[in-house]
């Protein structure tokens, strides 16, 4: 999964050059004339706090759940706004920077195939870093005014997400169930403690998906409005991969289904009719995702442990899981050429 996401991230990282190239090339206007086209570049810096997780299922039993940090991951975001009369187009993309987000942290519960769905069996801890992130949205809506200072305007799109992570170090601690090696296990608190080197294991989540949503424009006075609006995708086509390193496993996740929400608002500063500042503040959710489960073994894969021989596969239906969630924060200034 690294390598492919390696390819691609030259051409990802057009994506913000090609908004502020149309902000160049857009033609000055005014919104004195409706008909006239207006145009709006926006760019700053982004915050999001908050964590991604990864399930697997038995039977509609947890047996696992990967738990990782977004504390924090910061972007560049940039976006374009153009308005032709009440018909407006946002599109906006937002890249994340590969800086350490936090932990990551690897829970079981090895005897919920045996009904009990309470006790954690291993539990293990590392350290999280940001692999990529990718974010893009396009936007077509109407605006109704109503009255002199506020506008309302459905709104429909789409929305792509591409999210990587890698876990480095840290330390695990398994069951000791003495000389029975069979389950029922007992809790991972009565095993040893056991340190984690180098390179764990590599995740990521892609999403995309159709939107539906509703905007709200406020403004009360020249210099300054408000703006919210929630956008919606009642389905989502989504991946997600799980690169076990050191057990040379490789789990890889296929959904259809889920949801995307997210709410967001932005309140705008104009000192100036050519420029302005802006602060947004938003959540993001994602969950509903149920999928089927690969399993692939790689070079080095141990058969006895793992039942696998290198690339040979297992599928396991209805077996994985993926949620996000995460808050948005977001300062930038927007230009009108």
């Amino acid at each position: 999964m690294d390598s492919n996401h390696r390819n691609f991230g030259g051409l990802k990282a057009w994506f913000p050059v090609l908004a502020l190239s149309l902000a160049i090339a857009a033609p000055s206007a005014y919104a004195e004339d409706p008909a006239k086209p207006d145009f709006e570049a926006t760019s700053g810096l982004g915050l999001r706090y908050g964590g991604a997780s990864a399930f697997v299922y038995d039977r509609g039993r947890k047996l696992s759940e990967l738990d990782w940090d977004i504390k924090p991951l910061v972007s560049i975001d940039s976006s374009a706004r153009l308005s032709i009369g009440h018909f407006v187009s946002d599109f906006a993309v937002s890249m994340g920077l590969p800086l350490s987000s936090g932990l990551i942290t690897d829970s079981d519960w090895q005897n919920a195939p045996l009904g009990d769905t309470t006790t954690k069996t291993n539990y293990s801890v590392s350290a999280a870093a940001i692999g990529h992130y990718f974010d893009v949205g396009l936007l077509f809506g109407y605006d109704f005014p109503i009255g002199g200072k506020l506008s309302l305007a459905p709104e429909i799109g789409f929305r792509y997400c591409d999210i990587a992570w890698s876990a480095e170090g840290g330390w695990l601690q398994y069951a000791d169930n003495g000389s029975n090696a069979s389950p029922p296990y007992n809790s991972w608190t009565t095993g040893a403690k056991s340190p984690i080197y180098g390179l764990v294991s590599t995740y990521g989540q892609v999403y995309a998906g159709f939107l539906l949503g509703l905007r709200a424009h406020w403004a009360p006075s020249t210099v300054f409005s408000l703006e919210g609006q929630v956008d919606a995708a009642p389905i989502l086509v989504a991946i997600a991969v799980d690169n076990h390193v050191f057990r040379n496993v490789t789990f890889s996740d296929i959904f259809l289904g889920g949801y995307l929400v997210e709410p967001l608002v932005t309140a705008t500063y104009s000192p100036h009719p050519d420029w302005a500042l802006k602060a947004r503040l938003g959540w993001t959710l994602i969950g509903g995702l149920v999928g089927d489960d690969i399993m692939t073994g790689s070079s080095g894969v141990d058969p006895a442990l793992e039942g696998l021989n290198p690339g040979q596969s297992q599928t396991f239906v209805n077996a994985a899981g993926a949620a996000l969630s995460a808050l948005r924060l977001g300062f930038s200034a927007s230009f009108q050429p």
